[in-house]
């Protein structure tokens, strides 16, 4: 039976990151059964992860899969959601990189070194949901897995196979 039939909204993994990583740790945590029991809730598989928050917020469904960053970024005082972090999470932190060739690498060192230190982290950890930086951001992971894929997926064949079974 499907509980939340219509009343859940995530990003497709065929056309958005954020889906797939969604997608990629269901699978991996608890297999095609579970994502065949999902879509039975499924109002919408959106294009990218933050269309699912913003149906949300206007009242299209009661619940919304989608990344902390996106959901800190459109919750506003007085907004009939709530971002709730389930007990295992995608172990997806946001990055920073060097592009090799770039100028300036040493300023870009500096930054990036900034970046990953304390002060960058108390600087950017109020606008972040989970921190590369332990002990900053603003949520608690203390209660959070951080969920490390178990065997590798091939993310090509992953999403031929759920655009088959799930794309109308």
């Amino acid at each position: 039976m499907a509980i939340y039939k219509g009343q859940i909204s995530v990003a497709s993994p065929a056309k958005s990151g954020t889906g797939l990583t969604i997608f990629a740790t269901f699978l991996d945590v608890f297999g095609w059964n579970y994502i065949d029991n999902l879509h039975e809730n499924i109002f919408q598989y959106a294009d990218g992860g933050s269309a699912p928050v913003r149906q949300a917020i206007s009242g299209e469904v009661a619940i919304a899969l989608s990344y902390d960053q996106a959901i800190l970024q459109q919750l506003v005082p007085g907004s009939p959601i709530e971002m709730v972090t389930g007990s295992i999470s995608p172990n997806v932190i946001e990055g920073a990189a060097l592009i090799s060739g770039a100028p300036n690498p040493e300023e870009g060192k500096l930054f990036l070194d900034w970046l990953l230190s304390d002060a960058g982290a108390s600087a950017l950890g109020p606008h972040l949901g989970i921190s590369a930086v332990p002990g900053h951001g603003r949520i608690d992971l203390s209660s959070v897995y951080l969920w490390e894929m178990r065997r590798p997926l091939d993310s090509d064949a992953f999403i031929r196979e759920w655009s088959a079974k799930y794309e109308r």
